[in-house]
């Protein structure tokens, strides 16, 4: 474990390990293995594709059991870091430089849920976790980076909240249980993009009617589910025509279009391109 004035990483391997309390505001991440997070909104699963924020004195447990051992990477930030990036993430520039010292009263409150890994915050997170053993316990270096993630970590409240307040309801509150009702939904799509998926099954998942699940996903994500699965299965077809020596049938059965004339048609009026000449377009 390394620390400073405004944080500190537990970097730690186990097998199995339970705990339950309350912490600072802080970033779970988990490789080689899942961890199960028992929230007052529900559980939370966190692995290799996912992180977890979590709010300042959030009451939570943490349960792994494992075969293998799982590594854990798990950052918390200070509450005086918290009150000072948030501040001057929040306020205009000559405010900041006028006030350096100055800090807000309020915490600030965060959507604590699972996150897929982004170009956004999961960068400033690997950066850390690859120079930790190297430089963890060195404080400049370590504030360093505590001040780069959690910078990160506003842009991404800022979009969730941007995201959220699309979402028709007068009341914050409101907003905020169906955002995370449709997320649900999406962690649900992000995992069995792949396979057959109905507007029934993510309904019962989100516990909203169909009609209001493809209205609120829609305002929240900016496509419906259906547009969401195709967009993953494009994109990962596209990841296989690029690295995989994968027939283009066999690629089309795997990402789980369901035959090879949709797959084509659906690939070339995103993509300009045939699978095929996508594939050659590069060499691949």
């Amino acid at each position: 474990m390394g620390g400073s004035a405004f944080g500190r990483v537990l970097h730690e391997r186990a097998k199995a390990f339970h705990w339950s309390g309350q912490g600072s505001m802080s970033i779970k991440s988990f490789y080689n293995g899942t961890a199960q997070y028992r929230l007052n909104s529900g559980t939370a699963i966190v692995d290799s594709q996912r992180y977890l924020l979590l709010n300042h004195q959030q009451p939570y447990s943490i349960t792994i059991d494992s075969q293998s051992e799982v590594e854990s990477f798990c950052v918390f930030f200070s509450p005086e870091l918290m009150k000072r990036t948030a501040f001057e993430y929040v306020s205009p520039e000559v405010k900041a430089l006028d006030h350096p010292m100055f800090h807000p009263v309020e915490t600030l409150e965060l959507v604590d849920q699972t996150y897929w890994h982004d170009d956004l915050v999961t960068p400033a997170l690997l950066s850390l976790r690859k120079g930790f053993q190297t430089f963890g316990s060195d404080p400049l270096w370590l504030d360093e980076q505590l001040h780069r993630l959690l910078r990160t970590v506003m842009m991404l409240h800022t979009d969730t909240l941007t995201r959220m307040n699309k979402i028709s309801s007068r009341r914050s509150s409101t907003r905020q249980e169906l955002f995370r009702r449709v997320s649900v939904a999406r962690d649900v799509i992000m995992e069995q993009f792949r396979e057959t998926l109905t507007l029934e099954t993510l309904s019962q998942w989100a516990m909203l009617s169909p009609n209001h699940l493809i209205r609120t996903y829609k305002q929240a994500f900016g496509v419906t589910p259906h547009q969401h699965v195709v967009r993953l299965r494009l994109d990962e077809a596209g990841r296989l025509l690029r690295t995989s020596k994968l027939s283009i049938s066999d690629i089309c059965a795997v990402v789980g279009f369901e035959s090879l004339g949709s797959f084509s048609a659906v690939f070339r009026r995103e993509t300009g391109l045939s699978p095929l000449q996508y594939r050659k377009l590069g060499d691949f």
